[in-house]
């Protein structure tokens, strides 16, 4: 009797797909389509736990939130709980499907795998299982975010609906570009002129449309006012001014690698009337921003004065100077943790913010420095041999500041080609691909290769 009991425990604790923890979430181990399958047999949602296994958040989800009984109590029973790796298997294709930009994100779904609701972040354990609870009310919800998306792509609704929809795409980090394009037309200008609508538009990830990105900022004072009162911070907690910068700095960039003209110069005329009212705003942004423009175009001549002008404090102070500011910085940093008065072990991000501390001017030095000699390394067009050199120079003391640097590497190796070195661009680049080998890293194993095979 006693040995059957034992086969019978055996049998349970290793029947395929459930993985059993003592008393937290019970994950089901299968594909995708196994895991639909099973929320369909077993008639519960589907609960995803989206990840990398870089993601500090994740980790300590894993630690601390996800083993407990009173989230396994909440879970277990009415969910079929999954781990998806963003970065392997199934996972990019997935995390792509749905729109997950950070991690770790949560996607509850239904048996179909439709979105009912999502989250994104570390919680405690009560604002977790909280999530859990809208779920499941979402789930037979005509306004759920899967029923309303139903709805939009039916092409039948109105302006309260969609304000509505992008409403509850944006309260879920889901962009609402789409539908905020349908919605600018339908305002009536006393609606424009409505500081609720305008904070809508504000928090709206990914606008692109120049009528809205235009009435939005014909009065950027507002914009900073509303900012500020409504204290509204997306899962990164940057306020709605910075997002707005930021969208617009990536749209840009965006134009600048498709080598669309116009459209870049529309943006820059955009970040430069933003101005200083952003925190995030910074003029070297928009340098950057000018340089790769100029190396894409091919417009040498209009670069090197901007390169010179942008890396000129940089490239005048020592090496060792700044050797010295960044270890002013780590004793500044250390001194509470030193005295007491602090506790490293109370703060989860200690060793990240020592590293950060310990080589911050450094970092900064080589961003500005591979920022000015990048154009050369990359554009088609005819470079001067002693701009290369200069180029090649800059970029030399990134590599020297921030060594740990694969981009400042390859750089380097662009460069070295350029100046009739290839043998030596390539020897760098095959010591940089054997160590992505080594470290398993195939994406970036690919890019370089890719790099190694363009050297000229």
């Amino acid at each position: 009797m006693k040995r059957l009991l034992t086969l019978v425990l055996i049998t349970v604790c290793c029947a395929p797909g459930l993985v059993a923890q003592d008393k937290g979430l019970q994950f089901f181990h299968g594909s995708w389509a196994e895991l639909k399958a099973e929320a369909k047999r077993t008639n519960k949602l589907i609960f995803v736990d989206v990840y990398t296994d870089w993601c500090g958040p994740c980790k300590k989800m894993v630690a601390l939130v996800f083993p407990l009984k009173e989230v396994g109590d909440k879970y277990n029973p009415g969910f079929i709980n999954y781990k998806l790796d963003a970065e392997k298997g199934e996972g990019p294709e997935l995390a792509k499907q749905f729109s997950v930009q950070g991690f770790p994100t949560y996607l509850y779904l239904n048996s179909d795998g439709d979105l009912i609701h999502r989250g994104i972040g570390y919680f405690e354990a009560d604002k977790f299982n909280k999530n859990a609870d809208i779920a499941i009310s979402s789930a037979n919800d005509p306004n759920s975010i899967g029923k309303m998306t139903q709805k939009y792509e039916s092409g039948v609704w109105d302006k309260a609906f969609l304000h509505a929809y992008a409403q509850k795409l944006i309260d879920l980090e889901l962009s609402p570009a789409k539908a905020l394009d349908e919605y600018f037309p339908l305002l009536t200008n006393a609606e424009k002129a409505s500081p609720e609508i305008k904070k809508l538009f504000l928090r709206g990830l990914g606008i692109n449309n120049p009528a809205i990105m235009n009435w939005l900022l014909t009065d950027v004072q507002e914009l900073s006012r509303i900012s500020r009162e409504s204290n509204i911070r997306n899962a990164f907690g940057s306020t709605l001014y910075d997002q707005l910068y930021s969208q617009l700095s990536m749209s840009a960039s965006k134009a600048v690698q498709a080598a669309e003209w116009e459209e870049y110069l529309l943006y820059r005329e955009y970040l430069k009337q933003l101005g200083g009212e952003t925190a995030m705003h910074n003029v070297n942004a928009i340098s950057r921003m000018d340089m790769s423009y100029y190396a894409a175009a091919g417009k040498i001549d209009s670069l090197k004065p901007q390169a010179d002008k942008f890396v000129a404090e940089t490239w005048n102070m020592p090496v060792d100077s700044i050797r010295a500011r960044d270890a002013r910085e780590l004793a500044r940093f250390m001194k509470p943790y030193l005295d007491g008065s602090k506790d490293s072990t109370k703060n989860d991000y200690f060793q990240s913010m020592k590293y950060s501390a310990s080589g911050k001017f450094a970092m900064d030095a080589a961003i500005n420095l591979n920022s000015a000699a990048e154009g050369f390394a990359t554009t088609k067009a005819s470079v001067k041999k002693q701009w290369l050199k200069q180029a090649y120079d800059w970029n030399r003391r990134a590599v020297l500041l921030t060594p740990e640097s694969v981009k400042y590497h390859f750089t380097e190796a662009r460069l070295l080609a350029k100046l009739g070195k290839k043998k030596e661009g390539v020897k760098i680049m095959d010591g940089l691909i054997e160590k992505a080998k080594k470290n398993n890293n195939k994406a970036l194993q690919e890019n370089l290769e890719k790099i190694r095979s363009d050297l000229k």
